[in-house]
């Protein structure tokens, strides 16, 4: 992965962040992989969360998550999305925790892994 937008500890925000995933002989088809967590305290003041991904402009099914814990966002990509020497991955949630006093940055999900693998 070449960029993971901005990384503070182990929390990453993915909110219009795009994640370049470079090529490597992936083949016609491959399996996209976001393992995360929502924590109790942004899950208790924002509620359930829609995530949605899209691979080089091509948006992949959205999952709804009504409960805090940790989660594997999973989707198989087409061929036809992974053309060129490099995929683009865009995640975005539907809602976020705004900033505070205490913390500058929008607050959703912790990202453990992402991954794109040929099937």
């Amino acid at each position: 992965i070449a960029r993971i937008g901005e990384i503070t500890g182990l929390v990453i925000r993915l909110r219009r962040q795009r994640q370049a995933v470079h090529r490597g002989g992936q083949g016609d088809r491959a399996k996209l992989e976001l393992k995360f967590n929502i924590p109790d305290v942004v899950f208790n003041q924002i509620g359930a969360i829609t995530l949605t991904a899209a691979v080089n402009g091509l948006a992949l099914p959205p999952e709804a998550y009504n409960k805090a814990g940790n989660f594997t966002y999973a989707r198989d990509v087409p061929g036809a999305a992974l053309a060129g020497d490099a995929v683009a991955v865009d995640f975005a949630t539907d809602k976020v925790l705004p900033p505070s006093a205490q913390d500058s940055r929008e607050l959703c999900l912790i990202v453990t892994s992402i991954g794109l693998a040929a099937k």
